[in-house]
């Protein structure tokens, strides 16, 4: 818009006045510096870092008016210092309002001037849904691609000849590649502030690389493909957690948080039979191929449908919007009550940024306790996945189509869980929030 001479002119002499204002009320010694912080600060309800950078400014301007006012202590009952505290007074009340309003409309997104309430509940749910959705089918397609070489092996073996060694030495540095890119992709959608970006172009591109190995022949060929593979096959699970908790509350993030892990599980029970099927009877070319084609596909559909967080289409945040449906009927009684805890978050936040990263992470024991436990439970599943048709095929004479298909109900019990401790960890919060 076009600057307004006059409104630029108020607001300075305004804050001339506050300055002066205050300047008077420190050397007349009506109150205590810290009184008149209070006072000036009292109706934005700011946490502690926003005070102390809003005190700033005006500790600057009024250390040398109130030098120069020494000398006229005592003209501090003179009828300026009444006028100057009615405008203070007044200019408090007009920030009141302004940050109520926009509490308001961060709380119920009523009054941001894109739509009713029920216009942007709608947005609010159409795009988490889509995104939901996204996160499901997309890490259910990674599974495709990660496990498509688990199921074509057997018929690896067979057409080719390849040794048990020479297939674990395929395989063999796919877990660490994997490792290393899990770290690296949570880094990137910090940095890059777009985790459906690092999603979806990181599942494109484990499409092209299932391709890629579909078209070698050698021993090398394969490992340097399924070895680049895992590289981007930590672009899935990083970037989904922190969609998750940018579109969910904490209040329900456990049951939407096992919702998407449930994929794992599809993604697990659909390959043997969509990898190992087609290797079985169209070759094991066609097992690596499907996978591939199937990720480009839904890499693209991704990109285009899924969405960073609620903030970047402007609407509310999710522990917002939650807040928002709760309070419905009593909106006011609801912001007003809201203050408190942030501000004493806000101060809990600056401490735990103010410590190093590797210091967090090496006290952490929740976190450790957390790392171990998955240790040994992915030392059972890899196992299982892996290995467990090939032990079919060899100590029972299974064909290795069946084989594979007997490995996928393996998966089932684990959809099962998966909802079920959901469930079971949101009703544990809400009977005992204190504990987390």
């Amino acid at each position: 818009g076009v600057a307004n001479p006059r409104a630029d002119t108020s607001v300075a002499s305004l804050v001339r006045a506050m300055a002066e204002g205050a300047a008077l009320t420190f050397t007349a010694g009506a109150a205590s510096p810290a009184v008149v912080q209070r006072s000036a600060f009292a109706g934005g309800r700011r946490s502690a870092p926003q005070l102390r950078h809003a005190v700033r400014p005006s500790q600057q301007v009024a250390g040398p008016v109130a030098g120069a006012a020494a000398g006229t202590a005592s003209q501090s009952n003179s009828p300026a210092v009444p006028a100057v505290a009615a405008v203070v007074g007044s200019t408090i009340g007009i920030w009141r309002r302004r940050l109520r309003l926009l509490r308001q409309r961060r709380r119920s997104a009523v009054a941001d001037g894109k739509g009713s309430g029920e216009d942007v509940r709608q947005k609010f749910q159409v795009a988490r849904s889509l995104t939901f959705f996204g996160m499901v089918l997309g890490y259910a397609v990674y599974y495709l691609t990660r496990l498509s070489f688990t199921y074509v092996g057997p018929i690896m073996r067979q057409d080719l000849g390849l040794s048990m060694v020479q297939l674990g030495l395929i395989s063999s540095f796919f877990p660490i590649a994997y490792m290393n890119s899990k770290f690296i992709s949570g880094v990137l959608s910090d940095m890059l502030g777009s985790p459906v970006l690092i999603f979806s172009v990181g599942l494109m591109l484990t499409g092209v690389l299932n391709l890629g190995f579909a078209a070698g022949s050698t021993i090398p060929w394969f490992t340097a493909f399924w070895v680049a593979n895992g590289l981007f096959q930590g672009c899935g699970a990083t970037p989904c957690n922190k969609m998750l908790v940018n579109w969910y509350p904490a209040s329900s993030r456990g049951k939407w948080w096992s919702g998407w892990n449930a994929s794992h599980n599809i993604g697990g029970f659909i390959t043997p039979l969509l990898a190992g099927g087609l290797a079985g009877t169209m070759g094991w070319r066609y097992g690596m191929v499907a996978p591939g084609a199937i990720a480009l596909v839904t890499g693209f559909a991704c990109l285009f449908f899924m969405k960073n967080s609620p903030e970047s289409l402007g609407l509310p945040s999710a522990e917002d919007y939650a807040a928002g449906l709760r309070d419905s009927k009593d909106p006011d009684a609801a912001l007003d009550g809201a203050d408190t805890p942030q501000g004493s978050g806000s101060k809990k936040k600056d401490e735990v940024d103010d410590m190093p990263v590797w210091k967090m992470l090496l006290s952490n024991r929740f976190l450790w306790c957390m790392a171990v436990m998955h240790f040994f439970i992915y030392f059972i599943r890899q196992g299982v996945l892996n290995w467990a048709h090939f032990y079919i095929m060899d100590e029972f004479g299974v064909p290795a189509v069946e084989a594979t298909a007997r490995v996928s109900g393996f998966e089932l019990g684990g959809l099962l869980g998966c909802i079920v401790s959901g469930q079971l960890s949101d009703w544990l919060i809400s009977r005992r929030p204190e504990d987390g």
